[in-house]
Protein backbone atom coordinates (compact mmCIF):
# COMPACT_ATOMS: atom_id res chain seq x y z
CA UNK A 1 0.00 0.00 0.00
CA UNK A 2 2.90 2.57 0.60
CA UNK A 3 3.17 2.66 -3.42
CA UNK A 4 -0.50 4.47 -2.92
CA UNK A 5 0.52 6.36 0.02
CA UNK A 6 3.39 7.87 -2.33
CA UNK A 7 1.06 9.00 -5.45
CA UNK A 8 -0.73 10.92 -2.26
CA UNK A 9 1.82 13.04 -1.02
CA UNK A 10 2.80 13.69 -4.46
CA UNK A 11 -0.88 14.60 -5.29
CA UNK A 12 -1.65 16.80 -2.66
CA UNK A 13 1.65 18.76 -1.68
CA UNK A 14 2.67 19.22 -5.89
CA UNK A 15 -0.16 19.35 -8.13
CA UNK A 16 -2.76 21.51 -5.79
CA UNK A 17 -0.17 23.58 -4.68
CA UNK A 18 0.68 24.39 -8.01
CA UNK A 19 -2.91 24.68 -9.37
CA UNK A 20 -3.62 26.87 -6.69
CA UNK A 21 -0.81 29.05 -6.93
CA UNK A 22 -1.40 29.62 -10.37
CA UNK A 23 -5.23 30.18 -9.60
CA UNK A 24 -3.83 33.14 -7.23
CA UNK A 25 -1.41 34.56 -10.10
CA UNK A 26 -4.31 35.07 -12.51
CA UNK A 27 -6.84 36.37 -9.80
CA UNK A 28 -4.12 39.13 -9.15
CA UNK A 29 -3.36 39.64 -12.90
CA UNK A 30 -6.58 39.77 -13.83
CA UNK A 31 -8.48 42.36 -12.29
CA UNK A 32 -10.84 45.43 -12.84
CA UNK A 33 -7.98 47.34 -13.68
CA UNK A 34 -7.90 45.20 -17.14
CA UNK A 35 -10.26 47.11 -18.44
CA UNK A 36 -9.57 50.86 -18.29
CA UNK A 37 -11.22 53.87 -19.44
CA UNK A 38 -8.70 55.26 -21.99
CA UNK A 39 -7.40 53.40 -24.92
CA UNK A 40 -3.48 54.05 -23.26
CA UNK A 41 -4.28 52.44 -20.10
CA UNK A 42 -6.27 49.01 -22.06
CA UNK A 43 -3.77 48.77 -24.08
CA UNK A 44 -1.07 48.77 -21.16
CA UNK A 45 -3.54 46.44 -19.40
CA UNK A 46 -3.90 44.17 -22.08
CA UNK A 47 0.18 43.63 -22.75
CA UNK A 48 0.28 43.22 -18.63
CA UNK A 49 -2.38 40.49 -18.95
CA UNK A 50 -0.12 38.92 -21.94
CA UNK A 51 2.54 38.66 -20.02
CA UNK A 52 0.79 37.57 -16.58
CA UNK A 53 -0.33 34.66 -18.66
CA UNK A 54 2.43 34.08 -20.86
CA UNK A 55 4.20 33.46 -17.24
CA UNK A 56 1.37 31.81 -15.29
CA UNK A 57 1.12 28.99 -18.30
CA UNK A 58 4.78 28.73 -18.55
CA UNK A 59 4.85 27.91 -14.93
CA UNK A 60 2.06 25.49 -15.10
CA UNK A 61 3.93 23.69 -17.64
CA UNK A 62 7.21 23.61 -15.70
CA UNK A 63 5.15 22.18 -12.77
CA UNK A 64 3.00 19.64 -15.25
CA UNK A 65 6.10 18.56 -16.62
CA UNK A 66 7.60 17.79 -13.26
CA UNK A 67 4.99 16.32 -12.05
CA UNK A 68 4.67 14.29 -15.32
CA UNK A 69 8.00 12.79 -15.05
CA UNK A 70 7.79 12.38 -11.24
CA UNK A 71 5.02 10.15 -12.10
CA UNK A 72 6.77 8.16 -14.27
CA UNK A 73 9.47 7.48 -12.37
CA UNK A 74 7.30 6.15 -9.62
CA UNK A 75 5.48 3.69 -11.97
CA UNK A 76 8.40 2.63 -13.48
CA UNK A 77 9.96 2.19 -9.80
CA UNK A 78 6.64 -0.06 -8.69
CA UNK A 79 5.94 -1.50 -12.07
CA UNK A 80 4.74 -4.94 -10.34
CA UNK A 81 1.65 -2.91 -8.75
CA UNK A 82 1.05 -0.24 -10.97
CA UNK A 83 0.96 -2.09 -14.27
CA UNK A 84 -2.20 -3.23 -14.73
CA UNK A 85 -1.47 -6.48 -16.84
CA UNK A 86 0.56 -7.56 -13.64
CA UNK A 87 -2.10 -7.32 -11.43
CA UNK A 88 -4.98 -9.29 -13.49
CA UNK A 89 -1.39 -12.20 -13.31
CA UNK A 90 -1.65 -11.62 -10.09
CA UNK A 91 -5.41 -12.39 -9.56
CA UNK A 92 -5.29 -15.07 -12.43
CA UNK A 93 -6.22 -18.30 -10.04
CA UNK A 94 -8.98 -16.08 -8.76
CA UNK A 95 -10.24 -14.66 -12.27
CA UNK A 96 -9.88 -18.34 -13.36
CA UNK A 97 -11.54 -20.20 -10.26
CA UNK A 98 -14.78 -17.64 -10.96
CA UNK A 99 -14.42 -17.86 -14.71
CA UNK A 100 -14.76 -14.15 -14.58
CA UNK A 101 -13.24 -12.40 -18.39
CA UNK A 102 -12.29 -8.93 -17.23
CA UNK A 103 -13.61 -6.12 -19.79
CA UNK A 104 -11.78 -2.87 -19.69
CA UNK A 105 -11.29 -0.47 -22.57
CA UNK A 106 -8.57 2.02 -22.84
CA UNK A 107 -9.11 5.33 -21.46
CA UNK A 108 -12.05 4.33 -19.91
CA UNK A 109 -12.58 4.38 -16.59
CA UNK A 110 -15.04 1.27 -15.97
CA UNK A 111 -14.42 -2.18 -15.52
CA UNK A 112 -16.43 -4.85 -16.03
CA UNK A 113 -16.03 -8.45 -14.88
CA UNK A 114 -18.55 -11.02 -16.60
CA UNK A 115 -18.73 -14.81 -16.43
CA UNK A 116 -21.94 -17.33 -17.12
CA UNK A 117 -23.61 -19.02 -14.32
CA UNK A 118 -25.13 -22.42 -15.22
CA UNK A 119 -27.06 -22.56 -12.10
CA UNK A 120 -28.48 -19.60 -12.69
CA UNK A 121 -28.90 -19.83 -16.80
CA UNK A 122 -27.65 -16.64 -16.27
CA UNK A 123 -24.83 -13.96 -17.16
CA UNK A 124 -23.38 -12.64 -14.14
CA UNK A 125 -21.66 -9.04 -14.17
CA UNK A 126 -19.73 -7.01 -11.44
CA UNK A 127 -19.39 -3.66 -12.22
CA UNK A 128 -16.80 -0.87 -11.05
CA UNK A 129 -15.44 2.82 -11.57
CA UNK A 130 -11.74 2.87 -11.09
CA UNK A 131 -11.64 6.68 -10.81
CA UNK A 132 -14.36 6.54 -8.05
CA UNK A 133 -12.54 3.56 -5.92
CA UNK A 134 -9.03 5.26 -6.12
CA UNK A 135 -11.01 8.55 -4.67
CA UNK A 136 -11.96 6.74 -1.98
CA UNK A 137 -8.83 5.29 -1.30
CA UNK A 138 -7.17 8.82 -1.63
CA UNK A 139 -9.60 10.61 0.72
CA UNK A 140 -8.68 7.86 3.01
CA UNK A 141 -4.99 8.79 2.82
CA UNK A 142 -5.56 12.73 2.34
CA UNK A 143 -7.37 12.67 6.00
CA UNK A 144 -4.60 10.52 7.61
CA UNK A 145 -1.47 12.99 6.35
CA UNK A 146 -3.77 16.01 7.13
CA UNK A 147 -4.27 14.94 10.80
CA UNK A 148 -0.30 13.87 10.95
CA UNK A 149 0.86 16.33 8.76
CA UNK A 150 3.68 17.86 10.98
CA UNK A 151 5.84 15.33 13.15
CA UNK A 152 8.91 14.13 14.61
CA UNK A 153 11.41 12.85 12.42
CA UNK A 154 12.21 10.03 14.98
CA UNK A 155 8.36 9.38 14.89
CA UNK A 156 7.65 9.56 11.45
CA UNK A 157 7.99 5.48 10.53
CA UNK A 158 5.43 4.66 13.73
CA UNK A 159 3.32 6.92 12.16
CA UNK A 160 3.78 5.40 8.44
CA UNK A 161 3.27 1.77 9.61
CA UNK A 162 0.10 3.25 11.69
CA UNK A 163 -1.43 5.06 8.78
CA UNK A 164 -0.52 1.90 6.54
CA UNK A 165 -2.55 -0.15 9.07
CA UNK A 166 -5.32 2.17 8.76
CA UNK A 167 -6.03 2.80 5.11
CA UNK A 168 -6.35 -0.90 4.59
CA UNK A 169 -9.87 -0.82 5.77
CA UNK A 170 -11.99 0.34 2.83
CA UNK A 171 -15.27 0.96 1.42
CA UNK A 172 -15.30 0.37 -2.35
CA UNK A 173 -18.93 0.45 -4.63
CA UNK A 174 -19.56 -1.56 -6.84
CA UNK A 175 -22.60 -3.41 -8.95
CA UNK A 176 -23.66 -6.89 -9.47
CA UNK A 177 -26.06 -7.73 -12.59
CA UNK A 178 -28.01 -10.58 -13.03
CA UNK A 179 -29.24 -10.91 -16.30
CA UNK A 180 -31.60 -14.66 -17.12
CA UNK A 181 -31.99 -15.99 -20.65
CA UNK A 182 -35.61 -16.60 -19.25
CA UNK A 183 -36.31 -13.03 -18.49
CA UNK A 184 -34.38 -11.40 -21.27
CA UNK A 185 -36.44 -7.68 -20.35
CA UNK A 186 -35.33 -7.51 -17.24
CA UNK A 187 -32.07 -7.60 -15.39
CA UNK A 188 -31.82 -7.98 -11.07
CA UNK A 189 -29.45 -4.97 -10.07
CA UNK A 190 -27.60 -5.26 -6.78
CA UNK A 191 -25.94 -1.87 -5.39
CA UNK A 192 -22.78 -2.55 -3.27
CA UNK A 193 -20.07 -1.61 -0.83
CA UNK A 194 -17.18 -3.85 -0.11
CA UNK A 195 -16.06 -2.80 3.55
CA UNK A 196 -13.04 -4.52 4.95
CA UNK A 197 -9.46 -4.94 3.83
CA UNK A 198 -7.95 -7.83 1.96
CA UNK A 199 -7.97 -10.54 4.41
CA UNK A 200 -11.16 -9.96 5.72
CA UNK A 201 -14.15 -8.10 3.99
CA UNK A 202 -17.97 -7.83 4.27
CA UNK A 203 -20.58 -6.78 1.18
CA UNK A 204 -23.17 -4.43 2.55
CA UNK A 205 -25.75 -4.03 0.03
CA UNK A 206 -27.49 -0.54 -0.29
CA UNK A 207 -30.35 -1.51 -3.33
CA UNK A 208 -31.95 -4.58 -5.07
CA UNK A 209 -33.63 -3.26 -7.95
CA UNK A 210 -35.26 -5.09 -11.18
CA UNK A 211 -34.56 -2.81 -13.77
CA UNK A 212 -35.39 -3.30 -17.56
CA UNK A 213 -32.35 -4.75 -19.17
CA UNK A 214 -33.26 -2.19 -22.52
CA UNK A 215 -31.55 1.21 -20.69
CA UNK A 216 -33.67 3.29 -23.26
CA UNK A 217 -36.84 1.65 -21.78
CA UNK A 218 -36.34 2.53 -17.83
CA UNK A 219 -38.07 5.11 -16.92
CA UNK A 220 -40.22 5.96 -13.51
CA UNK A 221 -41.86 2.45 -12.92
CA UNK A 222 -41.48 1.00 -9.19
CA UNK A 223 -38.09 -0.96 -9.70
CA UNK A 224 -36.85 -1.42 -5.81
CA UNK A 225 -38.48 -1.00 -2.18
CA UNK A 226 -36.10 0.82 0.39
CA UNK A 227 -33.67 -2.00 1.38
CA UNK A 228 -32.92 -0.82 4.85
CA UNK A 229 -36.80 -1.82 5.58
CA UNK A 230 -36.65 -5.34 4.59
CA UNK A 231 -36.81 -7.99 6.84
CA UNK A 232 -33.18 -8.69 8.25
CA UNK A 233 -33.39 -12.19 7.71
CA UNK A 234 -34.09 -11.64 3.80
CA UNK A 235 -31.40 -9.04 4.31
CA UNK A 236 -28.74 -11.57 5.03
CA UNK A 237 -29.68 -13.88 2.77
CA UNK A 238 -29.46 -11.61 0.06
CA UNK A 239 -26.01 -11.16 1.17
CA UNK A 240 -25.01 -14.34 1.58
CA UNK A 241 -26.04 -15.01 -2.04
CA UNK A 242 -24.01 -12.18 -2.92
CA UNK A 243 -20.70 -12.83 -1.31
CA UNK A 244 -21.19 -16.51 -2.33
CA UNK A 245 -21.49 -15.15 -6.28
CA UNK A 246 -19.06 -12.82 -6.62
CA UNK A 247 -16.40 -14.15 -3.82
CA UNK A 248 -15.93 -10.52 -1.57
CA UNK A 249 -12.68 -11.38 0.28
CA UNK A 250 -10.89 -11.78 -3.26
CA UNK A 251 -13.04 -9.38 -5.52
CA UNK A 252 -12.09 -6.54 -2.36
CA UNK A 253 -8.68 -6.83 -3.23
CA UNK A 254 -8.78 -7.56 -6.85
CA UNK A 255 -10.83 -4.22 -7.43
CA UNK A 256 -8.57 -2.42 -4.90
CA UNK A 257 -5.54 -3.16 -6.69
CA UNK A 258 -6.36 -3.07 -10.53
CA UNK A 259 -7.95 0.51 -9.40
CA UNK A 260 -5.05 1.63 -8.28
CA UNK A 261 -2.95 0.94 -11.08
CA UNK A 262 -5.33 1.71 -13.69
CA UNK A 263 -5.73 4.96 -12.26
CA UNK A 264 -1.78 5.69 -12.40
CA UNK A 265 -1.74 5.04 -15.95
CA UNK A 266 -5.08 7.61 -16.72
CA UNK A 267 -3.84 10.31 -14.42
CA UNK A 268 -0.44 10.11 -16.10
CA UNK A 269 -2.27 10.44 -19.84
CA UNK A 270 -4.10 13.29 -18.41
CA UNK A 271 -1.17 14.69 -17.66
CA UNK A 272 -0.09 14.60 -21.21
CA UNK A 273 -3.40 15.88 -22.06
CA UNK A 274 -3.23 18.75 -20.10
CA UNK A 275 0.06 19.79 -21.39
CA UNK A 276 -0.33 19.18 -25.14
CA UNK A 277 -2.89 21.52 -24.95
CA UNK A 278 -1.50 24.51 -23.14
CA UNK A 279 2.06 23.85 -25.19
CA UNK A 280 3.10 26.19 -27.88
Amino acid sequence: MKMFLNRSKSFVHVSKNVLSSVANKCYKNFGLRTFASSSSSLKNSTETASNSTSSATSELLRNLKSELESHREMVKDQIEELEPKNVLDSYSNFLKEKNWTVEHVENSTLVTLKRRDESLQADVMVKFDVAEIFNELYDNAEEDFESDEVVEESEANEIENSVDEEMQFVTLPFSLEIKRDSIADKTLLFECVLEGDESQSGIIIENVAVIPTDASKQDTSYSAPNYSQLDENLQESFEAFVDNLVAGEELMGFVKNYSIASEAGLYQQWLKDVRSILKN
